[in-house]
């Protein structure tokens, strides 16, 4: 009985660890800032404001964030609009421009930071891959690991509404 409560009082103690909130960074935001409008809770997607061939970085969204983790699909733009909101960081891909080494090794960096990450394919991205954070977006013609997770490291939490999850 004992040793049954130690592993689930440990169990517990790195799922706390894993999800606690990170605390945001005093470095200068990285990325380029983009302007996004009005933030406001919208009910549908013609109310969103989507910049042509890239992830939106803010502006009007839908009520519902997206949890953190590792998409296979599409992710409704409008939710992870609201996820940004709430300070965490989304990875985004163009599936036909991104080879399946790289797609591992992204895989990779958002499993890294798990709680505050988001990865998904978006097919109508232009370039392999764009990361955003609230009001910033670093955009990418390859793969370049470093820049993500300096990217990932100053910008979470540095919005409106960090650490809600």
């Amino acid at each position: 009985m004992l040793a049954v409560g130690v592993a689930l009082i440990a169990f517990v103690g790195v799922i706390v660890w894993q999800n606690r909130p990170v605390s945001p960074s005093s470095d200068p935001l990285l990325g380029e800032a983009m302007e996004f409008g009005t933030v406001e809770h919208v009910d549908s997607e013609a109310q969103l404001i989507i910049p042509e061939g890239e992830p939106p970085t803010g502006g009007p969204h839908f009520d519902q964030p997206l949890r953190a983790g590792i998409y296979d699909s599409p992710v409704p733009d409008g939710n992870a609009i609201h996820s940004l909101e709430h300070g965490m960081v989304w990875i985004s891909y163009s599936p036909d421009l991104v080879s399946e080494a790289d797609l591992e090794e992204l895989r990779n960096i958002a499993d890294d930071h798990g709680g505050d990450t988001i990865l998904s394919p978006r097919p109508l991205n232009t370039l392999p891959i764009a990361v955003v954070s609230w009001g910033r977006i670093l955009r990418l013609d390859a793969l370049d690991t470093s820049a993500i997770e300096d990217f990932i490291d100053v910008n979470t939490n540095r919005s409106p509404e960090p650490g809600v999850r």
